[in-house]
Order: structure tokens, then sequence, then C-alpha cells
């Protein structure tokens, strides 16, 4: 079976993290790295400590894990994690399970062990959820396993929101494919008819997924997780609108306020993005009260598949104070302390963040990473960026922002006619 290989590396991580005293869960705020952690939380059956992190970590952050005495380390769907410097703290052991395409990252610290299906092949697309899903040891015994339907929800989050949607029907096809016929029967019977999944459904249930982030970012994350972790529905419940629950009434909260946020958004896109024809691109600012940039981001695309899309918008002021606070008091240093808060706080007011979206021939994921290179940092936090092929992000000083949009544009243009994309 494909990737059985990673699938294995995959559970003698989840192993070691079910051994460990202290462990940590690192995960993307997104559906993909939050359902990650939910099905990781659901089988361990006990509390583990969980960080979201969009962004690579530095010293401070490590100072933080040192003085909560975490041991072992997981990240999940945490590319910007690879070449954090975990020989520098007491974590023994650093697991980054991930899926995104290696382009020039390195892994030089020796305590971090990558796990990524690339290193078996480029061409299939799998993603973390499913790397999870697949190795957990109740699925190796075929036992019931929580939160088991909504894992196709993670595993098909980044195809709906990262324009792979020319995949998307052979990845729910595949999906239905991966497992024996007891297994399937199984499934079926308990959750739902994977043959009857249809495209529809999946892009609900991913944008239901994403609503808590887009809401309240890190926040959302953490509170979607712990009532994952609570309630342990089923696929079938959350998309019935008749069903309550504190977690259901949540998501569907959440789905409201950002629905109308990007309608709006992807409304001003037609009419006030600015316009490169030289590089067939186009940019917006949209508000930061919501982040769902990476939606109109997605949906502008869909809608003008010949040109490169990219959305910006201020970095999200955090909803809650208190945990970033919490954390930064570990810190016995003043000056540490006071830096830990410029990038968690007041940050927001200086940083702006980009999502790109190609439906072309454009790698938008080497035009963000070859970018962000020239950029400056402050206050220790770096400019990053990088991601998919068709769908990158990246993050850059505001001063800095024309000086980037300026190497965007000439970066797709060059893209262009080098690939003689007309």
């Amino acid at each position: 079976m494909v990737f059985e290989s990673t699938v294995e590396r995959v559970r003698t991580a989840l192993a070691a993290v079910s051994k460990a005293k202290n462990p940590l869960i690192i995960f993307d705020p997104d559906a993909d790295g939050t359902l990650s952690a939910a099905l990781l939380q659901a089988h361990l059956k006990r509390r583990i400590a969980t960080l979201p992190a969009s962004s690579a970590l530095d010293a401070l952050d490590l100072k933080i894990i040192d003085a909560r005495g975490h041991d072992i380390v997981i990240g999940f769907d945490t590319w910007t994690l690879y070449n954090t410097p975990f020989s520098r703290s007491r974590v023994s052991k650093a697991f980054i399970v991930d899926h995104h395409p290696f382009n020039d990252r390195t892994t030089p610290d020796p305590r971090v062990e990558v796990i990524n299906p690339h290193q078996e092949s480029a061409e299939p697309y799998i993603n973390t959820t499913e790397l999870v899903f697949r190795a957990l040891p109740e699925n190796e015994q075929n036992n019931n396993t929580p939160l088991e339907d909504l894992s196709l929800v993670g595993s098909m989050a980044d195809l709906a929101v990262h324009n792979c949607h020319d995949r998307l029907d052979h990845a729910v096809s595949r999906y239905s494919q991966l497992f024996s016929d007891d297994f399937r029967n199984k499934l079926a019977l308990r959750t739902l008819k994977i043959d009857d999944i249809s495209k529809e459904k999946v892009f609900e249930a991913v944008k239901l997924f994403a609503s808590p982030m887009a809401r309240e970012s890190d926040e959302g994350a953490l509170k979607l997780l712990e009532l994952l972790a609570k309630e342990k529905p089923t696929l079938v419940q959350l998309l019935d609108p008749s069903f309550n629950s504190p977690l259901a009434e949540y998501l569907r909260s959440c789905l409201k306020l950002v629905d109308k946020f990007v309608e709006r958004g992807v409304k001003d896109f037609k009419t006030k993005s600015r316009h490169f024809p030289e590089a067939r691109l186009r940019i917006m600012e949209v508000s930061n009260e919501c982040r769902a940039k990476d939606i109109i981001a997605s949906l502008a695309g869909l809608q003008n598949p010949s040109i490169t899309v990219v959305i910006k918008a201020r970095w999200p002021k955090p909803k809650d104070e208190t945990r970033i606070r919490a954390f930064a008091k570990t810190l016995i240093n003043e000056e540490e302390r006071a830096a830990y808060t410029y990038k968690h706080l007041t940050a927001s007011e200086e940083w702006v963040s980009y999502s790109l979206r190609s439906q072309g021939g454009v790698d938008v994921s080497r035009a963000a990473s070859d970018c962000v290179k020239t950029m400056r940092s402050k206050n220790g936090l770096y400019p990053n960026g990088g991601g998919h092929v068709k769908a990158s992000g990246a993050s850059v000083l505001l001063a800095d922002s024309e000086r980037f949009e300026k190497c965007i544009i000439e970066h797709v243009a060059k893209q262009l006619k080098e690939k003689k994309i007309y």
C-alpha cells in the first residue's frame, strides 16, 4: 500500500507521544492541523497540552516550552517548525508530521524528525489528518475510532481550500479504497456511506470546520479542539441542521459570521483589487476582523482561473490575551517577556500576511519563499513564506509590504515568460 512506510513512522511517533510524561502537541490552526490534534487527543484519552502555531518557533517559545516541562513535541501540519532548534531546549525529540512539499527546507537539528509523504513520493496527495488516522492503533485492530469520519474533513480540507479542485473527486474516491472491505463496511454502518460522499458535502464540512479559526484565530482552534475531544461527534451529526450540541451551535455561529465576511470579500475582489497585467495578477487587502483571507483567496481564484490571486490582511489581533500573558510570565528576563509579548500581541499592528492562489502553471509557493528571503525581521520576529504550488502564504513587515508585492509581481511575470504561459 502506498505511503505504508510513512504511516509506520507516524505510528512510531504516536507511540512515543503516548508514553511521554509531558508531551506537547503543536498544530497549524486550520482544519487539517486541528483535526489531526483532535484525533490524537481522542486516541490518548487524556488531556495533553496543545499549542496552535502558524509561524516558526523562536528561542523564547522554546524557553516557555522548557518552563512548562515538555519532554516530547509532535507537530501537525507545521512545515514552519522544520528548522526550529529544539536541541537548544530540554525537548528530547520533536516529530513533525506534515504534507507540504519540501522545496529548499532543511532539518539540521538532530532532535527533529520530519515525517512527510513527499519523502516517498511527490505525486499523490495525502494530508496530515489522513496520515494520523491511518496510523492509529484502533484502525490497525479494526476497532471503533473516535472522530473517524471527521478525518475525511481534515484529509480533504487542503484540497478544497488550497485550489486542488481538480484532484478532489479522485481523492474522495481514493479515500474510500484505502481500507479493507471490513473496515469500509464498519465505517459505513457507524457514520456515513463513503460511496455517497459528494464533493458538495466535503466543501460544506471543510467550510464549517474552518470557520472557528477564521472567526477567532488561535483561540477558535483551541475551542474547537476542546469541544471535539469532549463530544466526539460524527460528521453526519454536525452536518444535520437539527442536531444540537455546544460544538454544533458554536460552529454554526462562527459560520454565519464568516460567510457574510467572505461573501463581501469575494464581491469586492471584482471591483477593488489592483490589477497587474504583466503578471496576470490581482492584489486586494481585506480587514483583519475575520481571519478568512485564505477562503476569500480560494474562492476568488476559482472565479478567476486565468490569474494569480493575492489577498492580504494585517495580522489578526488575539481575542484572548490571558493565555499569551500567562506564557510570557514564565520568562524570567523582562526583555524576553517584552519580546514575546510583541510577537504575539503588538506585532498585529506592524505585520501583514498574504494568501496566494494560482490555478495555472504558476508556482506561488516558490514565489513566496523566494521573495521573503530579502525581507527584514523585527524584535526577533522573522518573515516567512511558502506552502503548496497552487496555494501559499507569507508574512512580512508592513513597512516591507510594497517591496514584497513588487517582488511577487516580478517573480510571477518571470514564471509566465519562462513557462510560456499565455
